[in-house]
Order: structure tokens, then C-alpha cells, then sequence
């Protein structure tokens, strides 16, 4: 009888209701090609609303191969860099009124990186190959122009590839928090494609020569997606209540910088001019500068385009140690002998355990994948030191021809105290930073060194004040 008793009071329902969205670019393009900009703006001053970090951002988008002019062809193809699909974008950048959250250049290469860590291969074969076009080995998805004997194009599905890709390393998705959209202005994501010729390795039916046009590859159908949290008058005024109308979100960025070694020194002292509260971990890959292809580059065989941002070489390292002010990390240097044996702090073994989430350990990780007709060769540590005699090509099962090397330090994990009460990494604001490195041998090739570091930000909006976010790293 109670649930009848209508003259009690009645409260307000907690409630919150979680919507998808789907936005389309503000530049009104139907198709970019490498080097172009999508631009897209995540509302603001929308009442109770956040955007949910738990599913991220996602950019959906259609990867189309074209075709190329040569005798006798019948068959030509692209396979996508380590990153799958995420290796067609060159740049992020997130802001807000002026205010930028996140600008990481390269962010197909950290991708790449990342890939090699951490990408499980039931997932790369099974979601991860359907939504991002992943796959266990040195390489993503394979693209498909077939012509028959009359030259006309024949299953142009297999040259076509749609993806959902989430976009990774930035504040939105790196926060625990959601993030309110109730500020005075948009959130504005804006995204530069890599070139047609870096996006991952070419093969053709025919050995000739034949310049690739970056219009080669084309993304189109592009729209950015992800959910809204929109909750009750009653729950956000005592969201209110509890924040005082102030709203500190803790998240973890990426910076990212490049340094060019030249051929024929066997050390470097490199400087990585990173200027960040809390520093959390550096890490550093190697390219062989010839391997990197550049707009207008040829195809030039049948199976010798190399993969311009996921082949990470080992260039015959000794030792290394980070140095800060003259403060070395670790403090015996990191060292390797043929053999693949870590020796000194086992630094490579915290490194690849300080973050759950790249689950090295728990199975078959694709940290030493590399190409190769055997499977069985997948996750050989071969790939681990490949170095400069490696072709950084994924066609032509030629063993140990993708490399996967990549070096760092766990400052969180490692630190010594001298760290920003507030944060758990170091401090190298106004510090001198620099990657130390010995190797056995003389480097053959000039060398691109490419550093990211993660560390922690701060994110502040007043909605009694500015109303839009403040930044602090």
C-alpha cells in the first residue's frame, strides 16, 4: 500500500541518458588525400552534457587504392604500415578557443610503435583487422587493384578498405574523467593524412619504375563519431555543488620530436627538447633515413618498397642512458649483447611492464613481429635487431626484413622522489635532456631518431569564469 501513498514527496530522478554522434568535417570535403586537413568541432555550451572518454573518439573513413599505369599489369597493391589505418594520419591536433590540448606530429609512427608493443593477436586478427585494419604481422592490411586481360578493373572491393579507427594519445582519450561540453566553445579535432608514399609498402605485378602520385590513395565518407552523457537538472546540480562550478580533469599527452644522425658515427648525444612537469616515459625509435619514402618516390621492383614508418631499426647499440642535467637514467647504462640479454637495471623488462595495458606477457605479442612467408617466424626476436642491412620491406618472406626495435625509460615507474608533488614522473622544465647512445658499429646510413614522450596535463574549466579550458603540463 505504500507505493500508493502519493502524498509523500517526491524526489527527482539521477538519471543521465548516453547518445552516439556522428559529425561531418567543417571543411565540407568528400575526399582529402595526404597532407590535407580534416577539421572537425565537438559542440560546446550543450547543457548537462560530457563526452564519454570511456569509448573515445573514433574516425570512420574509406581508404580507396587507385591504379597506376604499367605494361602487363595485372595486380597492384598496398600494405598498410604496422598501424593499420591509423598509419594515413600524420598529425592531431585538439584545441579549444586558442587553447591547444593536443599537437603530436607523427602520430602514425607512435601508432606503429604502439602496435608492436602492444596489439594482441586475437585482436589483430579478428576486430582489430575488421575496424583498423590490423594484422599479427609487420604489416596491416593489404589494398588490391586487379585488372583482367582487357585492363579493366576486376573485384574493385578488395581496393576499398572501411575503418573505424580510434583516435588514441590525446587528452580526451587518455582522461578518466569525461570531459564537459558545457564550456563556452567547441573542442575542435583537426587531423592531417600522411602522404600516399608513407602510408605503408607498394608491390607491383610487373618490375618497372613507376612514380606513385599522392593522389594514389584517397580517404573518403569521413565523419568523426563517439557518445554523449547528457544527465538530469537534479545529478548536475549536485555535481555543481560538489565542484564549485570548477572542473580539473587529469589526463596523460604526447609530445613528440626528431633528431637526424649522420651516416658514419658509432656514438650520439642527441637532444630531446621535451620542457614537461611530469614526465612519465621517453621512448625512441630508429629509421634508416634512405628507407623513408617521400612524395613522388617510385616503385621500383616487385617487392622492394620498404615501410617508411614502422620499420624500427636496431643500429648495433651497445648501451644508452637518458641524461637530464647531467643525472643519468638509469644510473648504470642500459646494455645488450648478441644474444638479445639485457644486462645493467633491467630497465627493457620495467619498460614493458609499467603499463598494463600492453599486456606483453600475457600471450603471443606482436613486439617481435616481423614479415616472412613462415608464420612461424612471426614473433621471432630477429626483428628486435634488425639493422641496417634489413630492407624494411613486408614483401618477399626475406627474413628479419621489418624491424621492431625501440628504446626508453619509465621515469613513473623508476622515480627517485624528485618529482612534482602533484605528478609522478620528472620534471624537465628548463632541463637539458639528452639520449646518450654507444654503438659497436659506425652507422651506414644517416639515422632518424624519433622520440615521444607521455607525460601528465591538467585540464581546467571554470564555468563561472572563462568557460573554456585552461592547460597545464
Amino acid at each position: 500500500m505504500d507505493k500508493l501513498n502519493f502524498t509523500e514527496k517526491q524526489f527527482p530522478s539521477l538519471s543521465a541518458v548516453r547518445t552516439k554522434f556522428e559529425l561531418e568535417s567543417k571543411n565540407k570535403k568528400t575526399s582529402f588525400v595526404g597532407n590535407d586537413k580534416a577539421i572537425f568541432h565537438i559542440p560546446g555550451n550543450m547543457t548537462n552534457t560530457f563526452l564519454d572518454t570511456a569509448s573515445g573518439l573514433n574516425l570512420k573513413f574509406k581508404i580507396n587504392l587507385g591504379s597506376v599505369t604499367a605494361t602487363n599489369l595485372s595486380k597492384f597493391e598496398l600494405a598498410l604500415d604496422k598501424a593499420g589505418a591509423f598509419s594515413c594520419i600524420k598529425r592531431m591536433v585538439i584545441r579549444q578557443a586558442g587553447v591547444t590540448l593536443t599537437e603530436i606530429d607523427n602520430v602514425n609512427i607512435l601508432a606503429c610503435l604502439m602496435k608492436s608493443y602492444e596489439m594482441n593477436p586475437l585482436y589483430c586478427g579478428n576486430q582489430g583487422l575488421l575496424l583498423e585494419g590490423l594484422k599479427q604481422g609487420a604489416m596491416g592490411h593489404v589494398l588490391e587493384f586487379e585488372r583482367d586481360d582487357t585492363g579493366a578493373q576486376i573485384n574493385p572491393q578488395l581496393a576499398i578498405l572501411d575503418v573505424c579507427v580510434p583516435l588514441n594519445f590525446n587528452v580526451l582519450s587518455s582522461s578518466s574523467q569525461n570531459i564537459p561540453l558545457f564550456g563556452k566553445a567547441p573542442i575542435e579535432v583537426e587531423l592531417t593524412f600522411e602522404i600516399a608514399n608513407k602510408i605503408g609498402a607498394y608491390i607491383l605485378s610487373v618490375a618497372e619504375n613507376i612514380a606513385l602520385s599522392n593522389s594514389i590513395v584517397t580517404y573518403t565518407e569521413m565523419s568523426l563519431n563517439g557518445y554523449f552523457i547528457q544527465i538530469s537538472d537534479q545529478a548536475m546540480s549536485m555535481i555543481n555543488e560538489t565542484h564549485g562550478g570548477i572542473y580539473k580533469i587529469m589526463s596523460s599527452n604526447w609530445t613528440t620530436t626528431q633528431d637526424t644522425i649522420n651516416s658514419g658515427v658509432k656514438s650520439v648525444s642527441s637532444n630531446i627538447p621535451i620542457n614537461v612537469s611530469s614526465l612519465n616515459r621517453l621512448l625512441a625509435v630508429h629509421r634508416e633515413a634512405d628507407l623513408i619514402m617521400n612524395e613522388g618516390d617510385s616503385v621500383t621492383n616487385l617487392s622492394d618498397y620498404p615501410l617508411s614508418l614502422g620499420h624500427h631499426i636496431y643500429p648495433n647499440i651497445i648501451n644508452y642512458q637518458i641524461d637530464i642535467d647531467g643525472q643519468k637514467f638509469p644510473s648504470l647504462p642500459v646494455r645488450r649483447n648478441a644474444n638479445n640479454t639485457i644486462y645493467g637495471d633491467e630497465l627493457i623488462y620495467e619498460l614493458e611492464t609499467a603499463d598494463d595495458n600492453w599486456n606483453l606477457f600475457s600471450g603471443k605479442s606482436s613486439f617481435c613481429a616481423r614479415s616472412g612467408a613462415d608464420d612461424a617466424f612471426k614473433y621471432s626476436p630477429d626483428a628486435f635487431l634488425a639493422n641496417f642491412t634489413s630492407s624494411g620491406c613486408p614483401f618477399g618472406g626475406v627474413t628479419s626484413n621489418v624491424g621492431s626495435y625501440a628504446s626508453g625509460y619509465d621515469f613513473e615507474v623508476m622515480n627517485e622522489g624528485k618529482s612534482d608533488i602533484m605528478y609522478n614522473g620528472r620534471s624537465t622544465v628548463g632541463s637539458d635532456m639528452n639520449y646518450n647512445v654507444l654503438m659497436s658499429a659506425s652507422t651506414a646510413t644517416a639515422m632518424v631518431i624519433d622520440y615521444f614522450g607521455q607525460h601528465t596535463v591538467m585540464m581546467v574549466l571554470n564555468t563561472r569564469g572563462s568557460g573554456v579550458f585552461e592547460y597545464y603540463q
